[in-house]
């Protein structure tokens, strides 16, 4: 796997500002032109095939990126020979937590 795609279409901060200015589709095409540009990557392909299937929800809001890809990779998780699509479910985790805990203190002020 190239390096730029380690660097761009494993960044989930990447990932996320390019869904949140533009089209589900746009992304794919991202995705189909590293896979047609290099050899085969099960990890590249995984996270393509994840964000197909949940474009629907994805491209109405970016911000369910994280919970989306958690739920559709989350089998995946066991599997150590696919160590970038880890560390990104780890990041997904991450971003989980942060979105929880906003939420969780944003009630608190709304009920006090």
């Amino acid at each position: 796997m190239g390096e730029w795609v380690l660097k761009v279409l494993f960044n989930y901060d990447w990932l996320h500002a390019k869904l949140s200015s533009m089209s589900i589709h746009d992304v794919l095409a991202d995705f189909d032109a590293a896979i047609k540009a290099g050899p085969s990557d099960p990890e590249l392909g995984l996270l393509a095939s994840a964000l197909r299937v949940g474009g629907p929800n994805i491209g109405c809001n970016a911000n369910s990126l994280a919970f989306d890809l958690l739920g559709r990779l989350l089998v995946y998780y066991d599997y150590q020979a696919l160590l970038s699509l880890l560390t990104y479910l780890l990041i997904c985790v991450f971003f989980i937590l942060s979105l929880l805990s906003f939420v969780t203190v944003y009630n608190v002020f709304i009920l006090a």
